[in-house]
């Protein structure tokens, strides 16, 4: 299940302001846990994470022409990193 954790970085404006405060943002998988994102980021990047915030983002309403659809839920995960001297690991997403 290690391998399934974060599926990409969310990059946006907001999410690069964050950076500056060590707050990295992340698309996660709907059934992980802020336990199971704290050991993965421990054990793949050997950084310290001081605490995780997840955010389900409800499906929006799409149009095509007539038809209508939603897009996808999607779950995101904002990282707060302790370390200081690992952090060009989790920097090379964004």
């Amino acid at each position: 299940m290690t391998n399934n954790v974060l599926k990409r970085p969310l990059v946006s404006e907001k999410s690069s302001r964050l950076i500056e405060d060590k707050k990295f943002t992340f698309i996660v998988e709907k059934h992980v846990t802020k336990v199971d994102i704290k050991n993965h980021i421990k054990d793949t990047y050997d950084i310290a994470v001081e605490k995780i915030n997840i955010i389900n983002v409800k499906p929006k309403k799409r149009r095509r022409g007539k038809i209508l659809g939603e897009s996808k839920p999607k779950r995101k995960a904002i990282i707060t990193v302790s370390d200081d001297k690992n952090l060009d690991k989790l920097k090379q997403f964004f």
